[in-house]
């Protein structure tokens, strides 16, 4: 399991290589969290089948046929699991296998609120193989903010002010 900040992943994800085939994303910075999604979501394209998975309402069947299962019509499969904290224990110390045998087309991404160590979802990260990476998405700093706002609003082909990016902070 690997750890990476934010704009490590940031820059990952701008720039050509290949994805990693799991995310795990925590933190309170919830719209930096899903921005991560959409720009992989992007990276992979429209030609791949998307699920998602509710963390409260958690099936493992449903969730390990998807891992190992492809549609002959998609190139690849994004499987998106929400709340995942609130995954059952039994169920995350048996994730390691499943993601040890999950496609090679498959990108997983677990979206969380904490990764507490002493946890089998944390425990269980750290017993997968190569491919994982957890990342915190954090609040930063107010000139942090200023450009990383600005930067949002070029891609998305816009222009803020100092005055709104005052009112967002």
């Amino acid at each position: 399991m690997a750890v990476a900040k934010d704009s490590e992943i940031q820059k990952e994800l701008d720039t050509n290589k290949k994805l990693r085939r799991v995310y795990y994303f925590f933190g309170p910075e919830q719209f930096k969290l899903r921005e991560f999604t959409n720009k992989i979501q992007a990276k992979l394209g429209d030609s791949i089948a998307r699920d998602l998975f509710y963390g409260d309402d958690f099936d493992f069947s449903e969730f390990s046929a998807a891992c190992e299962n492809l549609s002959l019509f998609d190139s690849g499969k994004l499987l998106i699991v929400r709340n995942a904290d609130a995954i059952p224990a039994r169920f995350w110390e048996r994730i390691p296998d499943v993601l040890s045998a999950t496609l090679e087309t498959t990108t997983i991404i677990f979206q969380g609120e904490a990764l507490d160590g002493r946890k089998k979802h944390s425990q269980a990260m750290s017993k997968a193989k190569d491919g994982i990476v957890v990342v915190r998405c954090e609040f930063v700093d107010e000139r942090d903010f200023c450009v990383w706002a600005r930067e949002l609003a070029g891609r998305r082909k816009k222009k803020i002010t100092v005055p709104a990016m005052q009112m967002l902070w």
